[in-house]
């Protein structure tokens, strides 16, 4: 799992990340096969360590092959609420 660093302070708990694409196309039990360069470490939807949650869209597009297998294309809606 991808390490994930917390470079502004300890208040952070939260990441919102745009997408990744997820790995274009993901055989089961296996993996993506087919992903961008720069998001090798980050291929899931969630992560979470040291109480950091990350969330990743895989999007909705693809990248120099129109094609997903596997890998359904997402628009996250997130609501935050103020319990204070």
């Amino acid at each position: 799992e991808p390490i994930i660093r917390n470079k502004l302070n300890n208040e952070v708990n939260l990441i919102l990340c745009g997408h990744t694409l997820g790995g274009l196309i993901r055989i089961p039990k296996i993996g993506p096969i087919i992903k961008k360069d720069y998001s090798e470490n980050f291929l899931n939807d969630t992560y979470e360590q040291n109480q950091i949650k990350m969330y990743i869209s895989s999007g909705i597009g693809t990248e120099n092959i129109n094609f997903r297998f596997n890998n359904m294309p997402s628009i996250n809606l997130y609501r935050f609420y103020n319990y204070s």
